[in-house]
């Protein structure tokens, strides 16, 4: 009787230790947790700070559906302009944006840049080089195209094409913004002899 009494006593002693045991780990579960949320936060702050979007804050899926507004929304207001992108992946690359509270709210205001509709087709560069060339009746004379542009940026889905005096004058962007640059468009309408050039020998 006292063996079966000391046997219980040692498995009540047992069960109580792995309930003690199993009530500690879940404690330190919740703080591994809790502190993990606190480095998320902290890190995606720090990228805020250096100037990108972070995941915690914006997800993919929530900015390409404000994409998808803002499309609609300039389809219906001024269906004379469209995005110029309108991936997702390419904000949280690139985009600039300003981020404020707003009483409890954390707002972040996203710079999307617009294009005129007629404007949205992928453009091409190319580079104009000059080759002197023999006349047919004298051997000893030589011609050379005269053109003070080292290139063209051209699409034949475009009434319009952008001349360039410099290459250099190109960043590395994939975006030529004209507000910021001494470039001139100019419209393939009224024919020159320059774009009549291009237009016979350089995009057919």
């Amino acid at each position: 009787m006292e063996l079966q009494t000391e046997l219980t006593d040692l498995y009540i002693q047992s069960q109580r230790g792995s309930a003690l045991f199993g009530k500690m780990f879940e404690r330190v579960s919740e703080h591994i947790f809790q502190v993990a949320e606190v480095a998320n936060i902290f890190n995606s702050i720090n990228l805020l700070a250096v100037g990108k979007i972070s995941h915690l804050f914006v997800s993919h899926a929530k900015l390409q559906n404000s994409l998808r507004y803002l499309e609609h929304y300039l389809n219906t207001t001024h269906p004379d302009l469209a995005l110029l992108r309108k991936d997702s992946s390419y904000y949280f690359r690139n985009a600039k944006f300003n981020a404020f509270r707003y009483d409890s709210c954390f707002i972040i205001l996203l710079h999307v840049k617009l294009t005129l509709r007629s404007m949205t087709a992928p453009l091409s560069l190319y580079t104009i080089t000059k080759i002197p060339l023999p006349a047919p009746t004298n051997e000893v004379h030589y011609t050379k195209l005269s053109c003070e542009y080292e290139a063209v940026v051209y699409s034949r889905d475009l009434d319009y094409y952008l001349p360039i005096r410099q290459l250099s004058t190109l960043d590395s962007s994939d975006v030529i913004d004209l507000s910021q640059t001494n470039h001139i468009l100019k419209s393939r309408r009224f024919m020159t002899s320059r774009c009549h050039f291009w237009r016979q020998g350089g995009a057919k």
